[in-house]
C-alpha cells in the first residue's frame, strides 16, 4: 500500500497546528486558576536563550505553511511577524491551519518527484 504525499503531509501540519491551539487553550486556564494576565505569556522566553513565545508560535506556523505551499507548488503566503496577543497568536495558527486545509491534493500529489526549492542564502535557492 502507498501513502499519497497530501496525506503524509497536510494531515500532520494541520494536527500539529491544532495541537498548538490547544497549548493556548491550556496556558489561558493556567493563568486564569492562578490570577494573572496570560498575556504575560505572550513574550516570555523558558530558556535565556531561547526565543519568545510568540516567535515560535510565528516560525512554526511559517515552516507548516512554506512546506505545505512548496510540496503543492505555489507561492507560501507572506505574513507579518507582529503578533502580541494570546488572541493574535491564534488567529494566526487557525490561518495557518486554514491554508495548509485548503491546497488540493492533487497539487501535492508527486512532489516526491519534483525538485523543490528553498530560498536560502545569497543566491535565494537552495536544492
Amino acid at each position: 500500500m502507498s501513502i499519497s504525499m497530501h496525506s503524509a503531509s497536510v494531515p500532520l501540519f494541520s494536527r500539529a497546528l491544532s495541537n498548538m491551539l490547544s497549548w493556548l487553550d491550556k496556558t489561558e486556564t493556567y493563568a486564569a486558576e492562578r490570577g494573572f494576565d496570560v498575556e504575560n505569556f505572550v513574550n516570555i522566553r523558558l530558556a535565556p536563550d531561547m526565543l519568545p513565545f510568540s516567535r515560535q508560535i510565528q516560525i512554526a506556523t511559517d515552516a507548516a505553511k512554506n512546506g505545505a505551499a512548496r510540496l503543492a507548488g505555489v507561492e507560501p503566503p507572506s505574513w507579518p511577524d507582529d503578533e502580541s496577543s494570546f488572541a493574535e497568536l491564534r488567529a494566526r495558527i487557525q490561518k495557518a491551519i486554514d491554508f495548509v486545509e485548503s491546497l488540493p491534493a492533487d497539487k501535492i500529489e508527486g512532489s516526491e518527484q519534483r525538485e523543490i526549492l528553498l530560498p536560502i542564502g545569497p543566491d535565494k535557492t537552495m536544492p
